[in-house]
């Protein structure tokens, strides 16, 4: 869930966020094919994430496995992980330049892919911690990054070294609860846990609690676009979003939704349960404006069956999920 791809979004900074709700209803959801193709995949295991890096898209999945699109489909880097020992991989984000991928998951494997040099560095079990990363966060380039990941436990991890050992902070914004999603920008960033309870830090390193009480939901991700708007997707279909301290909050979907992007147009992105692929126009205009000004209607695909975990948006854009699935939209 990338700076570059996954986690570049849109943040509300600035302190407490105090939500104003706008409830809008399911009528202004349409039903398109959306011009995504099932393409043919190597595997028939679970992937969980998706990102885009300079050389095109990886995804990772379950027993450790890392797939590479390339100009004659989607090939095998590794079936076994980082380790080599087949830990399932629940996450990857890629650098700010695109040119390195990060990928976290079970068992604290963790682990850094240069795709240029076909090389995979083992970031594993950083300060001895095994627990399952939930998701990871990456900011800065190549070779000196700042590396996010957070865990089952509630904890988040970071390194400002490129995630080498002996680098890394350890903290618990919350009460402990699992954390699913973490999106950073710069040193802004916002994580979502499984009490639904919303966390933001500006400095990268202290964690506050956002007040989200007008939200009854349990939150699967967050993501974030040039500090100004923060992009929440749940478990009942529901996006919120919300800037300066409003909030705009919709029932995009009849399923959980599972990921959410936002392209540089501001068009809003997400997928999920049962095949769900959602798609917001941006009209180019800043995401929290294009809502308020042009809520016409969410564009909704539904071209498998198969559950969905991710989406990246890139050339083309691609969505991975249950049994090996990939789709993939010319952008």
């Amino acid at each position: 869930m990338s700076e570059r791809s996954r986690r570049e979004f849109l943040c509300a900074t600035g302190g407490t966020v105090a939500p104003t709700v706008l409830a809008l209803n399911q009528s202004s959801q349409r039903e398109d094919r959306g011009d995504w193709t099932v393409v043919e995949t190597p595997t028939q295991r679970t992937l969980h994430d998706v990102a885009d890096t300079t050389t095109g898209a990886f995804a990772v999945g379950s027993n450790g496995l890392v797939l590479e699109r390339g100009d004659d489909g989607w090939s095998v880097v590794t079936d076994a992980g980082p380790t080599g020992n087949g830990n399932n991989l629940s996450s990857a984000a890629t650098t700010t330049d695109g040119q390195r991928l990060w990928m976290a998951g079970a068992s604290g494997v963790v682990g850094e892919y240069d795709p240029e040099a076909d090389a995979l560095t083992s970031r594993s079990a950083p300060d001895g911690v095994t627990n399952t990363f939930t998701d990871v966060a990456v900011t800065g380039p190549a070779g000196d990054a700042t590396v996010y990941l957070v865990d089952s436990s509630g904890h988040v991890h970071r390194s400002e070294a490129n995630g080498r050992e002996g680098t890394w902070t350890h903290t618990t914004p919350g009460s402990g609860a699992e954390i699913a999603a973490i999106t950073v920008v710069g040193t802004t960033g916002f994580l979502v846990d499984q009490n639904g309870s919303l966390f933001e830090t500006t400095d990268g390193e202290t964690w506050t609690s956002v007040d989200a009480t007008a939200f009854d939901e349990t939150l699967h991700d967050v993501e974030l676009r040039a500090s100004e708007t923060v992009v929440l997707a749940g478990a009942s279909g529901t996006v919120a979003i919300g800037s300066g301290g409003e909030w705009e909050q919709e029932s995009a979907a009849n399923d959980a939704l599972n990921d959410v992007e936002v392209g540089d147009c501001g068009c809003v992105h997400a997928v999920g349960a049962s095949g769900t692929v959602l798609h917001r126009r941006g009209h180019g205009t800043p995401p929290l404006r294009t809502l308020a000004r042009a809520f016409d209607w969410w564009t909704r695909a539904s071209p498998i069956e198969e559950n969905l975990n991710a989406v990246a948006l890139g050339d083309p854009h691609v969505a991975v999920g249950a049994s090996g699935t990939i789709l993939e939209r010319e952008h």
